[in-house]
């Protein structure tokens, strides 16, 4: 009994050492074993520049769930036409800032131990807020299926705890809050859902086998629980990012601009490689709105705006002035990707479309890849 006590004293002290050690260090594990990078005096302002973007968007996406909670209430209220479509465009520029922000705020910091056994890491509210796919028919109706959903589930009270339980309660795709819940109740399965079902004065049909559900009522209290919770956990989000007394701000000022500029780097190839790559362009992130593109377009003006900004004393500018080539191979990367999403609306071939885009991403792959090189940056895709 004394050997098992013991090994499990042993195995206690080595997780709070481990613990220890991960708080002690700002950037996160994946970034803070890379070899740290040479000095680059033009990366002095790089940290407050990559500060600076995740708190703008960030405050810009909190602002728009502020605006879109409005909104919602207006058509609860008077659930008309205009007021949905108010709704949507709320929903796609909150959205579209939120995943502009991703190329600065997926920086690797390192996060208290109590976060994630309180469930408060970035991932955890990453879940939150943009998880997908989703099964709607885990929300509301589909066609065919009049009663399914937490909607028309009577039994269950409506209130942010209960959706905030049901949240992938039995599986990922059963999704119940964040933004692409938002989406399906603004749109619904096809699109098409008009403001009467969110009109309280109307009830579903009574059968013999189940009676009268006034699931509208219902819906519009969902979603006003659902864009609520969402303004809360971005709230968390953009908290964290504030350039004075925010904590992942705060752990940035303990580590050189070059070791910032590399993370940043890191991040940048894993969202081309990971998220865009393998990610957005095989599955429709925002099917229900029909606006998936957009949110690629989102991303890559979320990467262009860190990376190569207007300002030319800011991002990767300063440092690319000695490498013109360099410098011209990125901004074509940028552009290229542009183009090609402007194009695919136009594209009578989606699948051509997407495979278009999909060779320009990887150019500008490429082209951050020798970037990091020619900076003297170890980053995975360099190795």
């Amino acid at each position: 009994m004394r050997r098992y006590a013991l090994a499990a004293l042993v195995m206690a002290a080595g997780l709070t050492s481990c613990s220890q050690q991960e708080e002690a260090r700002p950037l996160a594990p994946a970034a803070s074993v890379l070899p740290a990078p040479p000095a680059i005096p033009e990366a002095q302002h790089y940290t407050s520049h990559l500060i600076a973007e995740s708190y703008e968007h960030l405050t810009a996406a909190e602002a728009a769930i502020s605006s879109l909670e409005q909104a919602i209430q207006t058509l609860i209220a008077q659930p008309e036409e205009d007021a949905v479509r108010q709704a949507r465009r709320l929903w796609r520029e909150s959205y579209s800032q939120y995943l502009i922000a991703q190329a600065s705020m997926r920086l690797p910091v390192s996060e208290p131990p109590e976060w994630r056994s309180a469930g408060l890491t970035r991932d955890d509210l990453e879940r939150q807020i943009n998880s997908w796919p989703i099964e709607p028919g885990y929300i509301d109706y589909l066609e065919g299926y009049p009663y399914s959903g937490i909607v028309n589930d009577t039994a269950l009270e409506l209130t942010e705890s209960s959706l905030l339980d049901q949240h992938q309660f039995a599986d990922d795709s059963y999704v119940s809050i964040g933004f692409h819940a938002i989406e399906f109740l603004l749109w619904g399965e096809s699109g098409q859902r008009t403001a009467a079902d969110f009109d309280r004065s109307l009830k579903t049909v009574a059968s013999e086998e189940r009676p009268a559900v006034i699931n509208q009522e219902r819906r519009g209290d969902y979603l006003l629980h659902t864009v609520r919770l969402l303004r809360q956990h971005m709230q968390r989000l953009q908290l964290r990012w504030s350039p004075e007394t925010g904590y992942y701000a705060s752990r940035l000022a303990e580590v050189s601009p070059e070791k910032t500029l590399q993370a940043s780097m890191l991040t940048a190839q894993s969202l081309i490689a990971d998220e865009l790559l393998n990610r957005y362009m095989n599955e429709e992130s925002s099917p229900f709105s029909k606006q998936s593109q957009a949110d690629i377009s989102a991303l890559t003006t979320g990467l262009s705006h860190l990376l190569l900004p207007e300002d030319s004393a800011t991002g990767l500018n300063p440092m690319l002035v000695p490498y013109p080539e360099l410098s011209q191979r990125l901004q074509a990367g940028f552009a290229g990707t542009e183009e090609c999403l402007n194009d695919w609306e136009q594209n009578d071939s989606e699948a051509l479309a997407r495979q278009n885009c999909r060779l320009k991403l990887i150019e500008l792959l490429s082209a951050l890849d020798q970037t990091a090189q020619q900076l003297g940056m170890e980053v995975p895709l360099s190795e």
